[in-house]
């Protein structure tokens, strides 16, 4: 199953998404850190270049199509701005991907982080065109290349966290491709950071049979501006651009429910 089947049959299975019970963003919690302070100290001297560097333009669409510019390492990647070929939607700067960090917080939880060239990451759209889909895309040892996106076979996903922004608000929660199961994750995992966006999922939702390890894990960034196409028109930027990133530990131990059921 790939990507686009799984959050298709999640769709249909609770109707269309614009139907949805969506969350008012203003409960949301804004903390006034920047986005381009995060890639700062994640690669300093490559944040005026992932964040505002000019790329060769493409005549179709007008979209940012040029080299491919950017740095990863353990939990995290920085990157010029470049939206995808295939992309046909409006190059919105919400949606062009300009890094992404992931990392084990050594709590028991673990923290994305997707990072826009936009001044600030939506909490509301403004008209349907605006709406906008972050989607965190974690291998946790299940899924094989190639992955679901052509021309990018090491970008592989077995679970899928998903914030949408639309006009009627914000939903987070976690498709999770294995168990079949799709669980809404609350207001407080969300944290706007300005132009980067902060989710908090605890590790109990992510380990299912046969992934209770998280040491070897995966992720990935990407954006769109919807979830109903048949095709990967949809999908506009990419972070990394052709493979996922190792994730990080944070902490000084990696906490899972059955390491905790241990101590106690």
């Amino acid at each position: 199953m790939t990507i686009l089947s799984f959050l298709h049959d999640e769709t249909r299975r609770r109707g269309d998404v614009s139907g949805r019970r969506r969350r008012s963003g203003r409960s949301a919690v804004v903390e006034t850190l920047e986005g381009r302070e995060l890639l700062s100290q994640l690669a300093p001297g490559l944040q005026a270049h992932a964040v505002h560097a000019q790329v060769a333009q493409h005549s179709a669409g007008g979209l940012l199509l040029g080299p491919i510019v950017e740095k990863t390492g353990p939990g995290y990647v920085v990157k010029a701005p470049r939206f995808s070929a295939a992309y046909t939607g409006v190059p919105l700067s919400t949606l062009s991907a300009a890094g992404f960090k992931a990392a084990f917080d050594g709590q028991g939880n673990l923290v994305l982080t997707g990072i826009v060239t936009a001044n600030a990451v939506p909490q509301i759209a403004t008209t349907a065109a605006d709406d906008a889909y972050y989607i965190f895309g974690i291998n946790r040892g299940a899924a094989t290349p190639p992955g679901p996106f052509p021309g990018r076979p090491n970008l592989t996903l077995d679970v899928a966290v998903i914030v949408s922004v639309t006009q009627t608000g914000t939903t987070a929660e976690v498709i999770d491709q294995v168990s079949g199961q799709t669980t809404t994750l609350p207001d407080s995992s969300l944290l706007y950071k300005q132009n980067a966006l902060q989710v908090t999922v605890p590790l109990s939702i992510l380990t299912t049979a046969g992934t209770t390890n998280p040491v070897g894990w995966s992720a990935d960034f990407i954006t769109a501006n919807s979830l109903s196409t048949s095709d990967y028109s949809a999908f506009a930027s990419f972070a990394p651009e052709y493979h996922n990133i190792t994730i990080a530990n944070a902490g000084r131990s990696i906490v899972t429910p059955e390491s905790a059921h241990r101590r106690a």
